[in-house]
């Protein structure tokens, strides 16, 4: 991914509370180890949808290799046995709103298991994204939350910039972003650095959690 260290630093300096963890430092264990202390969750990462299996769906965190290391994918169905008391998770990665459907429930899909943990709204994608375009969407996104717009007005008003220029114009590259859950405002605090968290590796991953953990207790 070449836009994802843009998109979380961009979005950091937005949220303001931040501080970056990169390389072998932006494990999952080191997620693991602070998630809880996240007010916003951020993920921009590879993503995979297993449609027979919601279990073997992942967001992968940072690798070393070639290839994918198993103890650096958070798996759908770690998620819950997590309590996740934040009250956004941006999941800036490929299909992650999609999921097996099962009668009398939602989709099966990474964005439906960080709602069930707890996460009072979910930013996800409903296909394979285009980096450039997603990473400016993004961005404009917190940029609009940032001005005062709740969560469901600032990602129409990303949405449109895209739809009304010339270079990302398509439903492709606009449309994949989905909210799910509460849509009210979300003030993005403006004080000194708090934390956000940058996952480096393979394809360069990258996740971001503002946490103003001060403020929170």
């Amino acid at each position: 991914l070449q836009y994802n260290e843009v998109e979380v630093r961009a979005v950091g300096e937005l949220a303001g509370r931040q501080q970056i963890f990169s390389g072998p430092a932006a494990s999952l264990g080191n997620f693991l180890a602070h998630f809880d202390r996240a007010r916003i969750l951020h993920l921009s990462s590879h993503g995979v949808v297993n449609a027979g299996d919601p279990n073997l769906s992942f967001v992968a965190f940072s690798q070393s290799g070639d290839s994918l290391q198993t103890e650096e994918l958070l798996f759908y169905n770690d998620l819950s046995t997590l309590t996740l008391d934040c009250d956004l998770a941006v999941l800036s990665a490929c299909e992650t709103s999609l999921g097996k459907l099962e009668r009398g429930e939602s989709a099966l899909s990474m964005a439906s298991a960080f709602g069930a943990a707890g996460v009072r709204s979910t930013l996800t994608t409903l296909w394979a994204v285009d980096d450039a375009a997603t990473q400016e969407l993004v961005v404009r996104f917190y940029a609009a939350l940032a001005e005062g717009q709740d969560r469901g007005g600032a990602l129409a008003t990303a949405q449109d910039r895209h739809r009304t220029g010339s270079e990302y114009a398509h439903p492709f590259y606009w449309a994949a972003l989905t909210l799910h859950g509460a849509g009210g405002p979300l003030a993005l605090d403006t004080g000194p650095p708090s934390w956000v968290y940058v996952v480096g590796g393979l394809g360069l991953l990258a996740l971001l959690g503002a946490g103003w953990f001060w403020l929170r207790r």
